[in-house]
């Protein structure tokens, strides 16, 4: 499975090669709960399992791109990628497939999938590992597919953020107090 460094290196390559293509990112939105309930080897082997399901059943490039981010890059269209996402959600809440099965115990995974068009919705490669970062207010149980709309909200918070960061940098910001001035005791 690659990593975050080649999922950055392949969007940004492929973007410039004017290629046009969907990304998945597949958010864990209860790993961090996971990790407080599981040793972490045991919380690994689930995200290993969840991985091999994704390269088996999906038709692109697999990327672990955060320790709760697995990356999905294809060729495929918009309709075949949000079947992608209800095939997971299926078998990540049947009782046939047990994606989320360590020792016995069962564990509710709640997830989204955030589907973009390359270059199309996005076309920076840093965006892409922004994806579902601001999304989710609180976990839901299940799986949350978010599509167009949902990255609008993401790349506007990010063009705010990199705007923001220049200006700071390079002193832009002026600092203006306004007095209070109390018209009854004129002070």
């Amino acid at each position: 499975v690659y990593n975050r460094h080649m999922f950055i290196a392949d969007n940004d390559r492929y973007i410039r090669s004017n290629r046009k293509y969907m990304v998945m990112v597949i958010t864990l939105l209860n790993y961090n709960s996971f990790l407080r309930m599981l040793k972490n080897e045991d919380l690994e082997e689930m995200v290993r399992n969840i991985i091999h399901w994704v390269i088996k059943n999906s038709r692109g490039t697999v990327y672990r791109i955060a320790r709760n981010k697995i990356g999905i890059i294809t060729n495929q269209g918009r309709m075949e990628c949000n079947q992608f996402a209800m095939f997971f959600k299926e078998c990540t809440h049947s009782s046939d497939v047990h994606l989320n099965m360590l020792n016995n115990v069962s564990l509710s995974l709640s997830a989204s999938i955030d589907i973009v068009c390359v270059p199309d919705e996005i076309s920076k490669p840093e965006l892409l590992i922004e994806l579902s970062e601001e999304l989710h207010d609180a976990i839901k149980p299940g799986l949350i597919v978010h599509c167009e709309e949902d990255v609008e909200k993401v790349k506007r918070r990010v063009e705010l953020e990199q705007i923001l960061k220049k200006a700071i940098q390079e002193k832009s910001f002026e600092v203006n107090y306004q007095p209070i001035w109390n018209v009854e005791t004129s002070s």
